[in-house]
């Protein structure tokens, strides 16, 4: 008799909801405030280190190209002294530390793009006229020290990178057969022949030179007649300063390639053929493939879940029949040894094999209980099926759902990193205190993390909210008047709006305890790398660190769990963030089955779609650009390696999409269940797939067959169904428990 009365609207429209936690969004708006005084504050302490930013600094205290200094007409930086600088920092080279590598820096008119042995002048830098008030060779504002630059060079963002130090000296076409001693070719040839030297084979001594300077096109063309094996000789000679060794000319090679390397690859992405595929193939097959898997889960959602399910067991024992293997388990089995000509023992010591072993079993067990669980979550992987083909409905009245995160999220999230980047660095070059830039440098990167999952979180939210007005909807949608609404935007802005206006608070206090728990993690990380060589000496502490690490990776994925089903939480019924939080503890506790099944699924599918997306953006980059007759001069390899990244970005923020649907059917789909009187919204396929058929409506008696009434007529008449007294309740856990 006491207890509650639930509340029979499932949806909460925008008006009926009121502002939830104020003083959390007022607490991230104070944040930002002070990370912005802070961030001007270190600009202004100390503004050189932006002017090494936007003027690139010398190895003497000057900015290149800096207005109103000596340098103001040298823009540009070279390094004079490679060659040296690689011979004395070796133990950078050798030990591939290439970040801690520090050369000499001059300025410079321009980047040097070629040199010549007749004017050697033009290759000198530094010297008497070359302002400077630090550095080495500098004295009383005058440098002392000429370099020499041998090297043709790129110029990128104002860095003259070393390209090249050779130069052509010439080809020419060379004979060895027949020979120049041949008896009787002289004669034939007009007394044309003369033997040669080869630099490269200085011990072949009858090659000769054909059509040599000197030689009449008559005799050319009677010696090319006469040479059975012409060669073309092609001598390329290379320059370098006094004291050059070996090692630190391989140095200088491998920096010239790589540099040849990368602006090779930024020269071939930037082309026409590559910016057109890039775009279309990084940022529009993504999505025409996001619509695609709509469209087959649709038709095959049963197949891919229960090949997906099938797929994981396989893994599972795949991974505990190695772990047997390195177990030395198959160590007897000659007979299949000798049969198959394999080996089947295992090359782990004793205690390797101990251990695997151990691992062995624990692998056995966890995959005979997944096998367990899934058998009996037979009816939970049906209604999933039914959610999952629910959800991609979705596609077809919110298409535009699908680039919510690309045009909200994505710009915002960069922006974001680009800014928190920047002030990272202004943090670290301009506080020296060690003490005060920790404390600033952790809360920066607390804010940036703060911001970021705010961002994630208020697109999740919004996204949900059209999904569970959509899944409330009575009216169809070919009756507005909106002709836009077809694709969803007025009702994903209109979500948009109502978050915006009421729940940035339950975002901003949700994606608070995410950030705390990433930047625990960070400062755990840090310290873990910091203390690595104690940890080596003391297996006790890095047992901590390492358990330290584990516990709380499993605390943010709970807790990052918790919320997200919190903020469909808001998104539907409009509640403050620690409220929907208790309301999903209640949720998941009632419905742990389906939420498992439901959550181990969507973990696969998000492998499946994630990963096989921008793979095939990827190669098919590759093949495209491969076949493309002017491209030759480039390697596709580079423009295949972004449009991965590109397609995986874009196929992450899809495969958000995904979840944030599955995620909002499936509670509001338990949730309208769980109204008095039961399911008033929930579809005709739907129902079908939670065992409610319409068919068997005519074997049913009673107030209990009108749960069966189609969701047209339900709709229309407002029908909801009541359970008569008599009729059995269903079981414990099961949807509709709660039914009088």
């Amino acid at each position: 008799c006491c207890k509650k009365e639930q509340d029979p609207e499932l949806f909460i429209p925008a008006k009926k909801r009121w502002c939830t936690d104020i003083l959390f969004l007022i607490a991230f708006v104070a944040a930002w405030i002070a990370a912005i005084a802070i961030g001007v504050w270190t600009v202004n302490k100390d503004p050189s280190v932006l002017d090494d930013i936007l003027y690139p600094p010398d190895s003497y205290g000057n900015n290149c190209g800096k207005e109103g200094t000596a340098t103001a007409s040298m823009p540009k930086v070279i390094y004079p002294n490679l060659d040296a600088d690689i011979r004395a920092q070796s133990y950078v080279f050798a030990s591939l530390r290439y970040w801690e590598f520090s050369p000499t820096k001059i300025c410079a008119s321009a980047c040097p793009e070629k040199w010549s042995l007749a004017d050697p002048l033009s290759a000198q830098y530094g010297g008497p006229t070359y302002p400077c008030s630090t550095g080495t060779g500098c004295s009383n504002g005058t440098l002392t020290t000429t370099f020499t630059y041998f090297f043709v060079t790129q110029d990128v963002i104002g860095r003259c990178l070393p390209f090249d130090d050779s130069a052509t000296a010439g080809s020419r076409v060379i004979c060895n057969l027949p020979n120049c001693t041949t008896p009787g070719l002289n004669e034939t040839l007009h007394g044309t022949v003369q033997c040669t030297t080869v630099d490269a084979y200085p011990d072949v001594t009858t090659a000769w030179e054909l059509c040599a300077p000197g030689v009449s096109v008559d005799d050319c063309t009677l010696q090319t007649a006469k040479c059975s094996f012409p060669l073309t000789e092609a001598r390329t000679d290379e320059f370098g300063p006094v004291g050059q060794t070996a090692q630190s000319k391989a140095w200088e090679e491998d920096l010239a390639t790589y540099t040849q390397l990368v602006l090779g690859g930024v020269e071939g992405l930037l082309t026409a053929e590559a910016i057109t595929v890039q775009i279309s193939i990084g940022i529009g097959m993504p999505i025409v493939l996001g619509f695609v898997w709509a469209v087959f889960l649709w038709f095959f959602a049963a197949p891919v879940i229960y090949l997906l399910i099938v797929t994981l067991v396989v893994l599972m024992l795949v991974a505990a029949f190695w772990f047997m293997y390195m177990a030395d388990w198959f160590g007897d089995l000659t007979f299949y040894q000798s049969i198959y000509n394999i080996s089947l023992t295992s090359s782990a010591n004793d205690t390797e094999k101990t251990w695997y072993a151990v691992l062995a079993v624990i692998q056995l067990i966890l995959t005979l209980i997944v096998i367990i669980f899934f058998i009996t979550s037979r009816k939970a992987i049906r209604r999933l099926i039914a959610i999952l083909k629910e959800s991609c409905k979705v596609f077809k009245a919110l298409a535009a759902i699908i680039f919510w995160p690309l045009l909200l999220q994505l710009p915002l999230e960069l922006a974001i990193l680009c800014y928190g980047i920047g002030m990272g660095y202004f943090v670290l070059m301009v506080w020296t205190d060690l003490t005060e830039c920790a404390i600033l440098l952790v809360c920066h990167i607390g804010i940036i993390l703060w911001t970021l999952q705010f961002v994630k979180a208020t697109v999740w939210t919004s996204m949900s909210g059209a999904v569970a007005e959509w899944y409330v909807r009575t009216k169809p949608i070919k009756d507005r008047t909106c002709k836009i609404c077809t694709l969803g935007c007025a009702d994903l802005w209109q979500a948009t709006g109502m978050v915006l206006c009421k729940h940035l608070g339950s975002m901003a206090l949700g994606s608070l305890i995410i950030a705390i728990c990433q930047l625990i993690r960070l400062v755990l990380a840090s310290i873990d790398y910091y203390t690595k060589d104690l940890q080596d000496k003391n297996l006790w502490l890095k047992l901590v660190m390492k358990c330290s690490q584990c516990v709380m990776w499993c605390l943010q994925k709970t807790i990052e769990f918790i919320s997200y089903y919190g903020y469909v939480f808001v998104a539907i019924k409009g509640h403050s963030f620690c409220r929907a939080c208790f309301v999903t503890f209640g949720f998941v506790a009632k419905y742990m089955t389906q939420t498992v099944v439901n959550k181990a699924v969507q973990g696969m599918l998000r492998l499946l779609i994630g990963w096989t997306t921008p793979v095939a953006c990827g190669l098919t980059t590759f093949f495209i650009l491969d076949s493309i007759s002017n491209y030759d001069q480039y390697n596709p390899i580079w423009a295949g390696i972004v449009v991965f990244v590109v397609a995986y970005v874009v196929a992450d923020g899809i495969v958000t999409v995904y979840d944030c649907i599955i995620d909002t059917i499936y509670l509001s789909a338990f949730q309208d269940m769980e109204r008095p009187g039961g399911p008033k919204y929930m579809s005709d396929d739907l129902r079908k797939g939670f065992g409610l058929d319409p068919a068997v409506a005519a074997h049913e008696a009673g107030n209990h067959a009108r749960k069966y009434v189609p969701v047209g007529e339900r709709k229309k008449q407002g029908v909801v169904t009541v359970l008569s007294p008599g009729a059995s309740n269903p079981s414990a856990g099961e949807p509709g428990q709660s039914y009088a």
